[in-house]
């Protein structure tokens, strides 16, 4: 049996506030993510590259460099008070962006709502979140929207309940209305 080595290198360029991490497996690259800060350190973009195993740029000290390819990106939007309130996601297939998520944030960085739209800016799926006074999360509901122009939806709904110690006792899981199971734990 052969074992794979993995391994990351970081570099932080302080005049650009970028933070570059090189992601290997057994000595060659596969990932790079590039992050981009604000003066007040806060993270304002983040952007990951896969390796294209096909395509190679020019030879550098002899051996072939490869051409990183962009997997996915992310933006960071802060209030007046440096708190996340809002991600901007964008993932990329090989003809460009193929999703856009927005995700939105409460005042304690729990998800308040994500929005999913496809390369063409159709609004694909919609989900929105409840949590108790704890932070647990009590509520999940996702809508997908039909592409082909019907106004029918399809619903997703997962309810939470927790013991004292912030345990999941109950999950119910409802599709369109229709409980489809409720999973109860005990902790002994």
């Amino acid at each position: 049996r052969q074992v794979s080595s993995r391994y990351e290198s970081h570099t932080f360029d302080t005049v650009a506030n970028k933070e570059y991490i090189y992601e290997y497996r057994d000595g060659k690259p596969e990932s790079k993510t590039v992050k981009t800060y604000d003066f007040d350190h806060c993270l304002i973009k983040s952007a990951t590259y896969i390796v294209d195993c096909q395509k190679y740029s020019a030879e550098q000290d002899g051996k072939p460099t490869p051409v990183f390819e962009i997997k996915s990106s992310r933006s960071y939007v802060y209030d007046e008070n440096s708190e996340l309130i809002e991600t901007i996601d964008y993932v990329y297939d090989s003809e460009g962006v193929a999703q856009r998520i927005l995700t939105f944030f409460d005042k304690n960085q729990n998800i308040l709502a994500s929005k999913v739209f496809d390369a063409d800016d159709f609004l694909m799926s919609e989900t929105s979140y409840k949590y108790d006074r704890k932070g647990n999360e009590t509520q999940r509901v996702t809508v997908n929207y039909i592409e082909d122009g019907s106004k029918e939806t399809l619903t997703t709904k997962n309810t939470y309940k927790y013991d004292r110690q912030g345990r999941v006792t109950l999950r119910e899981n409802y599709y369109n209305g229709i409980r489809m199971f409720t999973d109860r734990t005990v902790y002994l």
